[in-house]
């Protein structure tokens, strides 16, 4: 395998001549566990798409650490059995953001091991320090933490037409690393999942949620609730939401609302 940075690409040479396309290429990730078999560090306009990511022993894409990125597509890839998270935006520091992304059309399949085994994540798709993000049309399956994720430090993301069938939490709007603002939710499926479908919540003291738009999304057999808002923490506010025209099958709660959710700018 030959990289070139100036040109961003990476180059491989099969034996026989042969076509890279008619074979199983597989890679051992960096020594530092949190790199991933992918990461991607500063690196702005680039495109990650047709590959199959599996059993990293740690992420399996990684956009983190010591700059600021931006326009980056990843887009029909395949990613299985993956120890940690399938995707991980995460800046070492809150001056460090990623902008204009776009996560479409990949299968995420039995990753997420790390959750069974005492981890706190193990998520398909996990965001942080992201603006202008669409996450669309994603596939997921089994997954051992939450399937898609804001953890804070987030403006501008929209999750739509994404199908999960198997997770903790479907789609989890979350503050923790900091605000989590103007989060769209709309035309997502999701089934099977061991707790709640869909949640907007807060985890730690001062990350604030603000203006979350959740629509047109469908629930089906959550073992709690189809939509939990509010995680309860105290010293954090959950405001300007619009929760509408959702459906909800086989829930216990549909809609389980408590700690700070009496904000009368939250519209039901």
């Amino acid at each position: 395998m030959y990289y070139d940075s100036g040109a961003t690409k990476l180059y491989v040479w099969c034996t026989g001549s042969t076509s890279p396309a008619g074979h199983t290429i597989e890679a051992t990730r960096y020594p530092d566990q949190y790199y991933g078999l992918i990461f991607l560090n500063g690196i702005s306009y680039i495109t990650i798409q047709n590959l199959a990511v599996n059993r990293s022993n740690y992420y399996g894409i990684s956009v983190s650490s010591g700059a600021s990125s931006s326009n980056i597509v990843i887009q029909n890839n395949s990613f299985q059995y993956n120890f940690e998270n399938d995707l991980q935006f995460m800046p070492g520091s809150g001056s460090i953001t990623f902008n204009n992304l776009r996560i479409n059309n990949n299968t995420c399949t039995n990753s997420g091991l790390a959750r069974s085994r005492g981890y706190s994540e193990g998520v398909c798709v996990n965001l942080a320090g992201t603006s202008n993000t669409t996450v669309n049309g994603n596939i997921v399956t089994n997954q051992g933490g939450e399937a898609l994720q804001t953890n804070g430090s987030v403006n501008g993301v929209t999750f739509s037409n994404n199908t999960i069938d198997g997770a903790i939490i479907g789609i989890y709007v979350a503050a923790v690393t900091g605000d989590t603002r103007n989060v769209t939710v709309t035309y997502n499926l999701v089934k099977n999942v061991s707790v709640n479908a869909f949640a907007i919540g807060s985890e730690v003291s001062g990350a604030n949620v603000d203006g979350t738009k959740m629509y047109y999304n469908v629930g089906v057999n959550p073992a709690s609730a189809g939509l939990r808002f509010g995680q309860g923490t105290s010293g954090t506010t959950i405001v300007n939401s619009s929760i509408c025209n959702n459906t909800f099958y086989g829930a216990y709660y549909g809609v389980l609302a408590y700690g700070p959710t009496t904000d009368s700018s939250n519209v039901f």
